[in-house]
């Protein structure tokens, strides 16, 4: 028997139920962007873990009054195929669902099928909406067209979608897409805006249709990365979360070299909902001789304990960095050592985590304590001890493919193993956290620790 153990950089993920599983990855390329953007004109531009096994997590309650909500279904995995969308177009997507399911709504609006992005299960999405469908907390309604029009036009009855933010990713001889992108990204987030190109407002009628509310392509820092990260530092840091830090990797030569690159779009979704401020930001290697001044400063004030999702280059650089930012809780900027410093939760192919920071648990306020079926049996020093355990569990990946669908396999339980869970994720994400503590066997027990 093996036991699995599986890491955030890892794309070989081995089954606790199966010998060995490889799953061969493919990197989703962006297409080739026009060399015009058209010939509109320019407008102004706008503007740690605690070592525990019971999570109290508040929730809001449902409105409904069987418990059941109703949320919008949409098949990204088929607009994707139908309309080969590239990596921008995909990204108008992740931003609008991000969009839709508002943080201060009692229950998500919208989920999507994006299996394309999730490489530890491809099926999980469709695997949670037949458990919540059966169990009669989710009313799943399907957008009727599976194209980018018809996630746009259906489903978004509330109107939050008030506009689109232009940008110009060909500028700086296409450079220009590593800040210019996220940058926008952060503009959709704070202002309810979809980001795009006059490339894809020629293709898309529906993006056509919106009002620009604030145009990118001739600001006075938009071919130039200093500048313009200079810009957001001063425009938009300041009303950006202080929770919730996003890194997008999205930068050359990872754009076409490492499938996890393009991955870290699936929940920039999470990224808009909180309202983080998205960097797309290199980080130096092992070990790593200094903070990149881009991340110093973009978390200089970040609260103590911070969470700082997507992903980077390199793991050892993204951890080390972002454990060295932040206020302490004086509220010192770039105080680690007095208490600041956040954590990092490695989330490129984790699809849908603005639907699971809503959704709600029926007939509670806080989700159930993981169970602990403590055997009783004493410690007996003369014989050895194996432990199944899965990884450090400390990366939302694993547990929204619940396991890489691991935990869903018939033979769970059959055998003890130990299945590891970061308490921070179940205050994150309650009602994932409740689905692994409601279907735990006496089989199944918890642990957490430094990841």
């Amino acid at each position: 028997m093996i036991v699995g153990r599986w890491g955030a950089g890892m794309t070989e993920e081995h089954h606790i139920f199966t010998s060995c599983l490889h799953m061969v990855v493919s990197p989703i390329y962006p297409r080739t962007m026009p060399a015009s953007l058209g010939n509109m004109g320019c407008g102004s531009v706008c503007a740690f873990l605690l070592l525990a096994t019971t999570v109290i997590v508040h929730v809001a309650a449902s409105n409904s009054e069987n418990g059941t909500v109703d949320v919008l279904f949409f098949d990204m995995d088929a607009a994707v195929v139908a309309e080969t969308l590239d990596y921008e177009e995909q990204l108008v997507a992740f931003v609008f669902q991000g969009l839709v399911n508002h943080r201060s709504l009692p229950h998500p609006a919208l989920m999507f099928n994006a299996g394309y992005m999730n490489f530890d299960w491809p099926g999980s999405d469709m695997y949670w909406r037949g458990y919540f469908t059966a169990e009669k907390r989710v009313r799943f309604t399907n957008v009727t067209t599976s194209t980018l029009c018809g996630l746009v036009t259906e489903a978004d009855p509330a109107s939050r979608i008030h506009g689109v933010v232009l940008y110009d990713p060909t500028l700086a001889g296409g450079a220009a897409r590593e800040w210019v992108i996220p940058i926008a990204v952060t503009i959709a987030a704070q202002s309810s805006l979809l980001p795009v190109t006059d490339a894809m407002r020629d293709r898309f009628s529906c993006l056509a249709e919106l009002p620009v509310i604030s145009d990118l392509r001739c600001a006075a820092w938009a071919a130039n990365s200093t500048q313009a990260w200079d810009w957001a530092f001063e425009k938009l840091l300041p009303g950006a979360s202080k929770r919730i830090a996003y890194n997008m990797y999205h930068y050359m030569p990872q754009i076409v070299t490492d499938p996890q690159s393009n991955a870290t779009l699936a929940n920039i979704d999470w990224a808009v909902q909180q309202k983080a401020f998205v960097m797309n930001f290199r980080t130096a290697g092992n070990p790593a001789a200094a903070v990149n001044p881009l991340f110093s400063r973009a978390l200089a004030n970040m609260e103590p304990l911070f969470s700082a999702y997507g992903w980077t280059d390199n793991e050892f650089g993204f951890v080390w960095m972002t454990s060295s930012s932040g206020a302490s809780p004086s509220g010192n900027p770039n105080a680690a050592a007095a208490g600041g410093g956040g954590a990092v939760f490695c989330s490129f192919a984790t699809p849908n985590l603005s639907f699971w920071k809503l959704l709600p648990i029926p007939g509670r306020t806080k989700s159930r304590p993981l169970p602990v079926f403590d055997r009783g049996m004493k410690l007996d020093r003369t014989k050895s001890y194996v432990l199944l355990e899965t990884n450090e569990g400390d990366t939302p990946r694993i547990v929204v493919s619940a396991f890489s669908k691991s935990w869903t396999s018939p033979r769970r339980g059959s055998f003890p193993v130990s299945w590891a869970i970061d308490p921070a994720l179940g205050e994150e994400f309650p009602a994932l956290f409740d689905y692994f503590a409601a279907t735990a066997s006496v089989n199944d027990s918890f642990i957490s620790g430094p990841g």
